[in-house]
């Protein structure tokens, strides 16, 4: 036999250019793709858009044009991780300053004795710093290797995925 190619046949492109599109899906970017399957049941669909997109030189595709689009949005928008994080950390600052309540009485300012700040922003804030750094994630992270050959469903490849949790979580 020949040597592969890692070029993309003409359908495979179209299929990872429209799943890059905004609100795209699976299913949907697989049917503008490969017109047949227009007439097949949504299951099928689905699971040959799963297999496609797993072929290791779609899925190499698909992140190059991704990459390629997040550096420009980075660069359109100026906007890097760090500076959102710098005016996320600046908003928290800012809105857990205490200050003092004062009341006005005979156009006289007094001293309450209350403190305040304004936590909304303040929890806001702290929310996305936590989540940024995965503090408040129900995921669980796994490390190794998982074995997917090509004539596994979507259905079988979850079964697998659940019983390697359960193993895990002992």
């Amino acid at each position: 036999m020949g040597a592969r190619s890692d070029k993309l046949t003409d359908k495979q492109e179209l299929y990872v250019q429209q799943l890059l599109l905004p609100k795209m899906t699976q299913r949907k970017a697989y049917r503008i793709a490969y017109p047949s399957s227009v007439h097949w049941k949504d299951k099928s669909v689905d699971e040959s858009a799963s297999r496609t997109f797993h072929i290791p030189k779609v899925s190499a595709r698909f992140n190059e044009l991704k990459d390629k689009i997040d550096k420009k949005m980075e660069e359109k928008f100026m906007l890097t991780v760090e500076d959102i994080l710098k005016d996320i950390i600046e908003v928290k600052e800012r809105c857990m300053q205490q200050q003092q309540v004062m009341v006005k009485v005979n156009d006289e300012l007094i001293d309450t004795g209350v403190w305040k700040f304004e936590h909304s922003g303040a929890l806001k804030s702290l929310e996305l710093l936590g989540k940024y750094k995965k503090m408040f994630t129900d995921k669980i992270e796994l490390n190794g290797t998982l074995e997917v050959k090509d004539n596994l469903t979507d259905k079988e490849l979850a079964e697998k995925i659940k019983l390697l949790q359960s193993k895990i979580k002992g």
